[in-house]
């Protein structure tokens, strides 16, 4: 028993560290380029500069999510970014964590963590929403593909929206 703890404990112990030293290698020569490339689309989406946002994102750049079927093209990134201003003001992007490394077939990554928060013009409420995005990098440094997650019905409930199960009465 003391024999399987230990080799569990040893596993654990490998595991934890093998990702610390994955996650933001000093030796992965790109760290700095890649997070900062991120961050120079963060913002230009936060001051609406979209002309910045789309040199940033290479000609054939993908986005994905959050729901799955949700892809757009740069064009339609860059037109749902301006949209996104005549819903909201107050655009900020909060409590960034970026992680940076040369992952899958070699190809460059960058994994960010945050909270999104705007003002909703409508309402004038505030909406915070938690976010992970995962960037990657192509080998000019512009971003080629982003992979977002989030819930949405975060966004709906700041608005006090609620979901409710249908009844079988509002079914008929």
């Amino acid at each position: 028993m003391l024999k399987i703890y230990l080799l569990c404990l040893c596993a654990i112990s490998l595991g934890i560290n093998g990702c610390s030293q994955s996650q933001n290698s000093d030796q992965y020569p790109y760290r700095e380029r890649d997070i900062n490339t991120v961050k120079s689309l963060y913002k230009a989406y936060q001051t609406n500069d979209m002309k910045t946002a789309a040199d940033l994102l290479a000609d054939n750049y993908k986005e994905f999510g959050p729901a799955i079927g949700d892809t757009i093209n740069k064009a339609e990134t860059i037109d749902n970014n301006n949209g996104i201003y005549e819903f909201h003001s107050d655009i900020q992007y909060n409590d960034l964590e970026f992680y940076a490394n040369d992952g899958h077939k070699g190809k460059h990554w960058v994994r960010v963590y945050g909270v999104w928060k705007v003002t909703h013009k409508e309402t004038g409420k505030t909406v915070d929403v938690r976010y992970y995005e995962v960037f990657r990098i192509d080998e000019d440094g512009k971003i080629a593909e982003l992979h977002t997650y989030w819930d949405t019905m975060d966004y709906w409930k700041d608005l006090d929206y609620e979901v409710t199960k249908k009844t079988e009465e509002d079914k008929q």
